[in-house]
């Protein structure tokens, strides 16, 4: 009976790095991906004027964004390329 419950505790502990990894993959896709995709639509609201008592968040948070179509010309057009998509 001893044998059994080591086992067991071995097994759940070897079973979490994967479930730590995978959940690191998944905040790592949502950053790279849904993060600066985020950013037209919520440009389009702020341009309408819906978010604009929220801009000073929305501003910290969009910077590296916004720095990266500064620091560029290709960043500067493919910034105003996505946000005229968006009407922003």
């Amino acid at each position: 009976m001893a044998d059994e419950s080591v086992e067991s505790v071995t097994v759940a502990v070897l079973g979490w790095p994967r479930r730590s990894i995978w959940l690191v993959e998944m905040a790592l896709v949502l950053l790279l991906v849904v993060y600066p995709l985020s950013y037209g639509p919520v440009m389009n609201q702020v341009s309408r004027g819906r978010l604009i008592d929220q801009w000073p968040v929305i501003d910290v948070i969009y910077t590296p964004i916004e720095w990266i179509g500064t620091s560029s010309e290709f960043g500067g057009l493919a910034l105003d390329w996505y946000l005229g998509l968006w009407g922003a």
